[in-house]
């Protein structure tokens, strides 16, 4: 077995760019943004929240992110279903 380079291979199969090899792959190219492991956690339990100016903090039972309107609908609705109270914090 002989070595062959990947520009050698994809020469072979008439590629001669990195997407091209890519894409005869058949993978996404370019490839998706990186994703915050942030963004995707919409309530997190036990959060300790405080201020910008830590003069105030709270304990709340979750710390919810909602990013659209229909996330927030949940929230409200699963707070309401366990007798739980919502309220909203925010910058402005």
């Amino acid at each position: 077995m002989t070595d062959i380079s990947l520009f050698n291979l994809a020469r072979q199969d008439g590629v001669t760019t990195a997407s091209g090899i890519v894409k005869e792959l058949g993978a996404q190219w370019p490839p998706p943004p990186a994703v915050s492991m942030r963004s995707l956690i919409r309530c997190r339990p036990n959060f300790q929240w405080t201020n910008y100016e830590r003069t105030q903090s709270a304990n709340p039972l979750s710390l919810c992110t909602p990013h659209n309107v229909a996330d927030l609908v949940g929230i409200v609705r699963n707070a309401e279903a366990n007798g739980r109270q919502v309220h909203a914090v925010g910058s402005g």
